[in-house]
């Protein structure tokens, strides 16, 4: 093989490992699981199995609303209530990722293992994804994920005229039949 051979299959190996090495970089989290879009129906995935270590990856895409309501609700197997969580969020498609929470006790009913945990997500970019990373330890557990959209507070201005205008309306044709 003449020196330039040499050199194009090198050259070529190099870019091939370099393109794998930057996919390696830039993959999204895996697995994870993808909530879809929030718009106006609640995403989310139900009946998550946890049995010792867990490290899992939730993604969603923002519809039009600006902010959510994020919830975890589950049952803790063990009855020494032994789930620890820490937590942390990400923005983007390949995900820069704030810090993890300091890992803490899951609170919880002491008698049945249940627990709810909930966060607000505010400030939201329509077409934007986001992500939340969940790690921890459980003997056994179970828990779903929820994120339900949360109308800005114009839209519950508007929806309150709306109820008053109709209250009125409704008033109006009640005393019409009364005078009639």
């Amino acid at each position: 093989m003449s020196f330039i051979a040499v050199n194009k299959v090198f050259v070529t190996s190099a870019l091939i490992c370099m393109m794998g090495v930057a996919g390696a970089v830039t993959v999204a989290p895996s697995p994870a699981y993808d909530l879809g879009t929030l718009n106006i129906v609640p995403v989310g995935k139900s009946n998550i199995q946890v049995s010792g270590s867990f490290n899992d990856y939730f993604k969603f895409v923002a519809g039009s609303l600006p902010s959510a309501l994020g919830s975890m609700v589950g049952v803790d197997g063990s009855t020494s209530g032994d789930m620890m969580l820490s937590y942390r969020f990400g923005v983007g498609t390949t995900p820069t990722w704030g810090s993890f929470s300091p890992s803490a006790t899951v609170p919880q009913n002491s008698e049945t293992g249940v627990f709810a945990l909930s966060t607000t997500f505010s400030g939201l970019q329509a077409g934007q994804t986001y992500w939340a990373n969940l790690t921890g330890t459980a003997s056994s557990a179970s828990y779903s994920i929820t994120l339900l959209p949360v109308p800005e507070p114009e839209t519950y201005a508007m929806l309150l005229v709306g109820l008053g205008l109709m209250g009125a309306i409704a008033r109006r044709r009640k005393n019409n039949d009364l005078g009639a």
